[in-house]
């Protein structure tokens, strides 16, 4: 076979008729298929899953820590996992993240592996906390169902984020984050089991995102009506947040102030 790399025209080889190369015919280049985005199972689960995720993203980017407390079950359990080949080593810009990773491919250590897995809202809380500040594209995740049933929703929601402070500030991040939850009347969804996994985002995941800059009060409030502008400070009040996120709130629910506030009382 060497010869006949070397030779591939060859015919006869000592004595002997080289048989026919095997050759395989090139595909013409195909187009990946297009991304279909969310997957609900109907309207009223979008609606659920997507105010919950509003409000699970605006306080965990604002880093109201006593505020998403009311988004875990007591008993609720988080892990955090990085994901690469056997052969590699943790990617240095990634090294925040990875003392905290449950990768059961390479953690052998029983107690560590006990240790990791975060259980109780009050040690997944400040288990968050320690994680990177960070900023998330509402409108650009995708959110897949993954398993639906009368007392418990099993979704899972990816593509990326951006760190705002330290010297990985504007890096960003690909991420799918699982959640298993139920029904809440504070909350929309209690969080029962969520898993979060952090990898370096390419090009491609990027595009799209956070293309928009979070608007600020003196880009934002000179487009809004006299009702509105009088609305913010107000739902700002009361919500306890800066001024971005209310806004944001209020315009996702069409200016709607007893929706909107629902979210935070």
């Amino acid at each position: 076979s060497s010869v006949l790399e070397l030779f591939p025209k060859l015919l006869r080889l000592d004595n002997h008729e080289v048989p026919s190369p095997i050759v395989f015919d090139n595909e013409a280049s195909k187009m990946l298929p297009v991304c279909k985005g969310s997957i609900f199972e109907s309207e009223t689960l979008k609606n659920v899953i997507l105010l919950f995720l509003l409000h699970y993203y605006c306080i965990y980017d604002y880093g109201d820590w006593q505020g998403l407390l009311d988004g875990y079950h007591n008993e609720a359990c988080f892990l955090l996992v990085i994901p690469f080949h056997s052969e590699d080593l943790f990617p240095n810009s990634l090294d925040k993240y990875s003392k905290g990773s449950r990768n059961m491919r390479k953690l052998e250590d029983p107690i560590l592996r006990v240790q990791l897995l975060k259980h109780t809202k009050l040690k997944v809380i400040e288990f968050l906390s320690m994680l990177p500040r960070t900023q998330h594209d509402i409108s650009f995740l995708v959110v897949d169902m993954c398993v639906h049933t009368e007392k418990m929703l099993c979704f899972s929601v990816s593509r990326v984020f951006k760190e705002v402070e330290g010297i990985s500030l504007a890096h960003v991040r690909a991420f799918i984050w699982i959640f298993i939850a139920t029904p809440s009347s504070n909350f929309s969804l209690c969080i029962l089991n969520d898993q979060l996994c952090v990898r370096d985002s390419g090009p491609i995941k990027t595009q799209g995102a956070f293309s928009i800059p979070v608007p600020t009060s003196s880009s934002f409030l000179p487009t809004l009506s006299q009702k509105q502008k009088e609305m913010v400070p107000a739902f700002t009040a009361q919500s306890g947040m800066n001024l971005e996120w209310p806004q944001n709130c209020l315009d996702s629910n069409n200016w709607d102030y007893t929706r909107a506030s629902q979210i935070f009382t």
